[in-house]
C-alpha cells in the first residue's frame, strides 16, 4: 500500500472509527495518538521496520489519526434527542411516497413547528424530516384523503412524532442510528384524515416510477413487486414468499440497490453511449449513474455506489488510470466529512468492505489462478462473489450470526440473471411512451426472474442451507484480516521484516540463532504447512476451548414485552421462557438467537416454560427449528395442557425430535441438582385452579435457585390466586433476589406477600412503552421505599446477574 492518500484516508477513517465506536474519545484518542508518535519518533531506524516510511510522512499520518479522532467525536450532533409528541398537529412537504397493501408511507419535511413541543423543540423539527407511516386499506386511505397525494404536495394532519431513544444498555437496534445516518430524525404515524395545503410537483423519477410499477402490474400482476425490488431497491410489495427465498439462499443484497446495480448500470450506459468519443462517452455514463441513484431516491447504498462510481468515472478523463483503492478510500472519507456515524452504520461496512473485497481480494485470487479452465465469464463471476464474501464474512458472523453455505452459488448462478433484470427494467423504463418496446423488455425481464426464481427454489431446498454460527471471539476476527492481509499482500517483504526483526530480538534476549540456517530451515517447513495453518488457526479459534465459564450468569434478555431468562455454568445453559411473538417480531429468531450464538451458545440443555402465554412461548418453535435442545420443561398443569396453545408447544418439541421422556412436568415439591452445584426446589403450581383459558397466569411455574449460597426466585406471571395458593401450603421461603411476577403488574402485587422477603436485588422484564402501564407504580414505589435496587429491561437494557463464591454483581450488556 504505496498511495499517500490511501494511507491518509485510513489514518482520518481509523480515529472517526476509534471515537465514534468508543463512546467518550478522550482515553483512546490519547492512547492512540500517543502509541502513534512513540513509534514514529522512536522506533523509527534509517533501514530498520519504518524504513519505508520517511518521518514527515509518519508525523502526517499521526495527524490524519488525531483529526478523525476530533471530528470523529461530534458525530453525535447527527443524532436527534428522544422524543415522543401524540396527537400533535403536524405540516409538512411530502419528499416521497407510497401506497402499499396495508397502507402507505413516505417521507415527510416539517415545514412548520409541530404544537405542543415547546418552544426548543418545535424550532428544532421544523426542517427536519421523517419516517411516515398511514396504516390502512385501500378504501380507508382513499376516505381520509391519503390515496390522492404525491410527492412535492403540502399536507396537514394529527399525528404521533417519535424520536427514539438510543437502546439501553446499549444493545438491541439502533434506531437512531438508523435514521441518523439516513438524514432522518425518527418517525410519523398519522392518526387522522390528511387535509392537502398545497400541490407540488412531483418529481419527474418518481413519476417515472410510478409508470413502472402500473405497467408491470397491469401485464403481470404479482410480479412488481420483485422487479421494483431489483431496479429500485423498494421492497414495500415484495411478497413474503418472495423474500424468504432471496433470504435463505444468501441473496437477498440484490434488493439494496447498491454497488453491483451500479456497475450493471454503467456497463449497460457505456454499451448504449458506443457512438460517441471517449470523453464524452465517460461523461455519459457519469450521468446514467446519477440519473439511476435519484430513480432510487438517493438512499444511502446508491449515494456510496454512486459516489465510488463517479469519482473513477472522473479520474479516467485525466491522462492516467486512478487507483479504485484510492477512490473507494477517498470516498469512504467524504461520506465520513458528511456524517462521522456512517463508520458506526452496519450497511456502510458491509458496503464498503465488499468493494475493497473485490478490488483487492479478487485481482489476489485471479493471480493465483483460481478456477482454470472455467469459462471466462462464470469465472469472473465467482471470483469476484468470493472475493467479496471473503472481505465480509466476519462482519456477516458478528452482526447476524448466521452464514450461507449455499451463497455463493446462488449469487453465482444468478448475478448476471438479475443483472439483465435491471438492465432490461431500465430499458424498458426509457421506452415507456413506446409500448410495443416496453413490453417486450419487461417480458424478457420477467422470463428471466422466473428462471432466477426456479433456481434460487432448488437451492432453498439443499439441506443446511444456512447456518447459525456461535461468536469465536476477538482473536478469530484478528487472525482472519492478519492472515488475509499476510495473504495478499507481498509475502517476501513481509518475511525479511520478520527475520529482521527476529534477529534484533534475539540479540536483545541474548539467544543464539543461526539466522542463515534459521531462515532456511524455517523456509522449507513453512512451505510444507503453510497451505494448513490459515486453516488450523481459524478452527483452533472457532473451537476456543479455553472459554471456560466460572460461576452462574443469570442473563434477563431484552425481548420487548415478554420474558426469557438464560441460565449460565460451566456445565449448563438453560432458559426461562422465550419471549414474545408477535406479527412485527419472533423474539427467537430476532434476540434471542442471535444473543445466544454471540455468547457462544449452540446447545441448550434445558428450556423451562413457566406458561403457555405467547410472550412467553413465542420464541419456542424459531429455537428448537434451529439449536439443539435436549429437554423441555413445563408447569404441571392438568387438563390445561390440551389448550391450543400448549398443543402447539408439545407439537413443536415433537417435530424437533424431542421424546416424551425429554418432557418434564414441574409441580410444587420437584426438586432438581445438576452437576454444577446449582439446585432448583419448585414451589409452584401448587395446585390445578378450575380456570378458563385466560387463566394461563395462575398455573406459572414458580421456583427457587441455589447456587453457592445465594437463592434466586423466579415467579413467571404468577398472580394473587397463584401467590395466596403458596402462603396458604407454606411455599415461601427467603430470597436474595426475585424477579416480579407479570412484568411488574399491579395484578401480582400485594405488599404484605413481598413483605415477607428481604432481597437484595429485584429484576423486572418488561417492555419499553408498553400499553399495559407495567411495571405498575406502586410495584417500583414499594421496592424504592424499601431501598432495595430494581433493574429493569425497558430502561436498562439486557441485565445480568452474576453469582459466584461470596460475591455477586449486576451487570448491563
Amino acid at each position: 500500500m504505496e498511495d499517500k492518500w490511501v494511507k491518509f484516508s485510513l489514518a482520518v477513517l481509523l480515529g472517526g472509527a476509534i471515537a465514534v465506536w468508543g463512546g467518550n474519545p478522550a482515553g483512546p484518542a490519547a492512547a492512540a495518538f500517543g502509541l502513534w508518535l512513540l513509534a514514529g519518533l522512536l522506533l523509527w531506524r534509517p533501514r530498520g521496520f519504518w524504513a519505508y516510511e520517511r518521518r514527515p510522512l509518519f508525523i502526517f499520518l499521526a495527524l490524519g489519526l488525531l483529526a478523525g479522532l476530533l471530528y470523529g467525536s461530534t458525530g453525535a450532533r447527527h443524532l436527534a434527542p428522544p422524543l415522543e409528541l401524540t396527537r400533535v398537529p403536524i405540516e409538512g412537504r411530502l419528499t416521497d411516497w407510497w401506497l402499499e397493501a396495508d397502507g402507505a408511507q413516505g417521507v415527510i419535511r416539517l415545514t412548520a413547528p409541530a404544537e405542543g413541543a415547546g418552544d426548543a423543540a418545535a424550532a428544532r423539527l421544523a426542517g427536519q424530516s421523517y419516517v411516515l407511516r398511514v396504516r390502512g386499506d385501500a378504501a380507508g386511505l382513499a376516505a381520509a384523503g391519503w390515496a390522492d397525494l404525491n410527492p412535492g404536495d403540502w399536507v396537514r394532519f394529527t399525528g404521533n412524532i417519535l424520536q427514539p431513544e438510543p437502546p439501553p444498555g446499549g444493545g438491541d437496534f439502533d434506531a437512531p442510528l438508523y435514521y441518523a445516518v439516513r438524514g432522518l430524525s425518527g418517525k410519523i404515524t398519522a392518526g387522522s384524515e390528511a387535509a392537502l395545503v398545497r400541490n407540488g410537483r412531483p418529481p419527474p423519477t418518481w413519476l417515472l416510477r410510478l409508470g413502472v410499477r402500473r405497467w408491470v402490474e397491469g401485464h403481470w400482476p404479482g410480479q412488481e413487486g420483485v422487479i421494483e425490488g431489483i431496479l429500485f431497491g423498494q421492497t414495500s410489495r415484495l411478497a413474503e414468499e418472495d423474500a424468504e427465498r432471496y433470504k435463505a439462499t444468501g441473496v437477498y443484497h440484490v434488493f439494496a440497490a447498491s454497488g453491483s446495480n451500479v456497475a450493471f448500470v454503467m456497463a449497460l450506459a457505456w454499451a448504449l453511449c458506443f457512438f460517441l468519443p471517449r470523453r464524452l462517452r465517460i461523461l455519459a455514463v457519469w450521468a446514467a449513474v446519477l440519473f439511476y441513484a435519484l430513480l432510487c431516491s438517493g438512499n444511502p447504498p446508491i449515494l456510496r455506489a454512486s459516489q465510488l462510481g463517479s469519482v473513477v468515472l472522473l479520474g479516467r478523463l485525466g491522462q492516467g488510470r486512478v487507483s479504485g483503492l484510492r477512490w473507494l478510500a477517498l470516498t469512504a472519507l467524504g461520506l465520513f466529512a458528511v456524517n462521522p456515524l456512517y463508520l458506526k452504520d452496519i450497511s456502510f461496512l458491509l458496503s464498503y468492505g465488499a468493494t475493497w473485497g473485490i478490488l483487492v481480494v479478487t485481482p489476489a485470487l485471479t493471480r493465483r489462478n483460481w478456477l482454470p479452465g472455467w469459462p471466462p465469464a462464470l469465472r469472473l463471476a465467482i471470483l469476484v462473489s468470493l472475493g467479496a464474501q471473503i472481505a465480509i464474512t466476519p462482519l456477516l458472523l458478528l452482526t447476524f450470526q448466521r452464514l450461507s453455505l449455499i451463497g455463493l452459488a446462488a449469487n453465482a448462478a444468478v448475478l448476471f440473471l438479475l443483472g439483465a433484470v435491471l438492465e432490461l427494467g431500465l430499458l424498458g423504463l426509457l421506452c415507456l411512451w413506446l409500448p410495443p418496446l416496453a413490453y417486450a423488455f419487461y417480458q424478457a425481464a420477467v422470463w428471466l426472474v422466473a428462471v432466477s426464481d426456479a433456481l434460487l427454489t432448488l437451492l432453498a431446498r439443499v439441506p443446511g442451507g444456512y447456518v447459525w454460527v456461535v461468536n469465536p471471539g476477538l482473536w478469530f476476527y484478528l487472525f482472519w484480516y492478519i492472515w488475509l492481509f499476510l495473504w495478499i499482500g507481498d509475502r517476501e517483504k513481509i518475511l525479511f521484516i520478520f527475520r529482521v526483526q527476529a534477529r534484533r530480538l534475539a540479540r536483545l534476549t541474548g539467544w543464539q540463532l543461526n539466522a542463515a540456517g534459521a531462515a532456511g530451515d524455517a523456509g522449507k517447513q513453512m512451505a510444507r504447512v503453510r497451505r494448513f495453518i490459515p486453516l488450523a488457526v481459524l478452527l483452533l479459534l472457532l473451537w476456543n476451548p479455553w472459554n471456560t465459564r466460572e460461576g452462574l450468569e443469570i442473563t434477563f434478555l431484552s425481548v420487548g414485552q415478554g420474558d426469557c431468562i438464560i441460565l449460565r455454568t460451566a456445565e449448563e445453559t438453560m432458559l426461562i421462557d422465550t419471549g414474545p411473538r408477535t406479527e412485527w417480531q419472533d423474539a427467537g429468531e430476532d434476540v434471542i438467537m442471535p444473543y445466544l450464538l454471540s455468547q457462544g451458545i449452540n446447545a441448550l440443555d434445558l428450556i423451562f416454560l413457566t406458561h403457555e402465554d405467547l410472550d412467553h412461548t413465542g420464541g419456542l418453535p424459531f429455537l428448537l427449528a434451529n439449536m439443539p435442545v435436549a429437554r423441555l420443561g413445563l408447569p404441571e398443569a392438568g387438563r390445561r395442557l390440551s389448550l391450543p396453545r400448549w398443543e402447539e408447544v408439545l407439537s413443536g418439541a415433537a417435530r424437533a425430535g424431542l421424546n416424551r421422556e425429554d418432557i418434564m412436568y414441574f409441580k410444587a415439591g420437584d426438586e432438581l441438582s445438576f452437576a454444577s452445584g446449582l439446585h432448583i426446589s419448585v414451589a409452584g403450581p401448587a395446585e390445578i385452579l378450575d380456570l378458563e383459558e385466560d387463566g394461563s397466569n395462575e398455573h406459572s411455574l414458580v421456583f427457587y435457585l441455589t447456587y453457592e449460597g445465594y437463592t434466586v426466585l423466579f415467579t413467571g406471571d404468577m398472580g394473587l390466586p397463584e401467590m395466596e395458593t403458596l402462603r396458604a401450603r407454606g411455599r415461601i421461603r427467603p430470597a436474595d433476589f426475585i424477579k416480579i411476577p407479570h412484568h411488574g403488574s399491579k395484578n401480582s402485587f400485594d405488599a404484605a406477600w413481598w413483605d415477607r422477603f428481604a432481597p437484595r436485588a429485584v429484576f423486572v422484564q418488561v417492555g419499553a412503552k408498553n400499553t399495559f402501564g407495567h411495571p405498575a407504580a406502586e410495584v417500583t414505589d414499594y421496592w424504592a421505599e424499601r431501598g432495595v435496587p430494581l433493574y429493569r429491561n425497558d430502561t436498562q437494557g439486557t441485565v445480568q446477574l452474576i453469582i459466584r463464591k461470596e460475591k455477586w454483581d449486576v451487570r448491563f450488556s
